[in-house]
């Protein structure tokens, strides 16, 4: 798979944040080692799950009962709330709630799948790319098909520049 497109602004960030913390490799996109790696606490909490960011402390409140892949998507979506949001969800407006719920769900594909490791998708093959990044075959079949819609676009050698230099404004 040819992926020279420019990445989306989500996608730069959660790479550069797992990139700082050493998180290279499909086989790094644990549960644990990731939580670990940012320093969050996971709490058993058999009600809908949310994180609290305090200072430099992350917790997590996740339904640890939940099946294994399950649970891997609950906390990449509460891993959203911990690096791209701030304050909390009960003391904002209502649409704001659901922008921040929007994201966290579209977060996840990129979470499971980040930019700085699409080098190890190999073609179209979901079974194998979702096997590998151990995730549903649906989160990895709609990332491949993210990725391979936007290899064609932003391409362009003119857009690639104007990105680029918009991007350091």
């Amino acid at each position: 798979m040819n992926h020279s497109y420019v990445p989306s602004h989500m996608e730069k960030q959660i790479s550069k944040e797992y990139i700082k913390r050493d998180i290279l490799k499909p086989s790094d996109l644990t549960v644990s080692n990731i939580a670990e790696r940012f320093g969050i606490e996971i709490f058993h909490y058999p009600y809908a799950s949310f994180s609290i960011k305090r200072k430099n402390h992350h917790f997590m409140f996740l339904d640890t009962g939940l099946p294994t892949m399950q649970f891997k998507l609950l906390f990449f979506h509460e891993l959203c709330h911990i690096i791209r949001h701030s304050g909390e969800q009960d003391r904002i407006p209502p649409s704001l709630k659901k922008l921040q719920e929007w994201e966290a769900k579209n977060f996840i594909k990129y979470a499971a799948i980040p930019y700085h490791m699409v080098h190890y998708v190999k073609g179209k093959d979901i079974a194998y790319t979702a096997e590998l990044f151990d995730i549903p075959l649906d989160l990895c079949k709609e990332r491949l098909v993210n990725l391979d819609g936007r290899k064609n676009y932003k391409r362009g050698p003119i857009f690639t520049q104007l990105v680029s230099a918009l991007s350091g404004c």
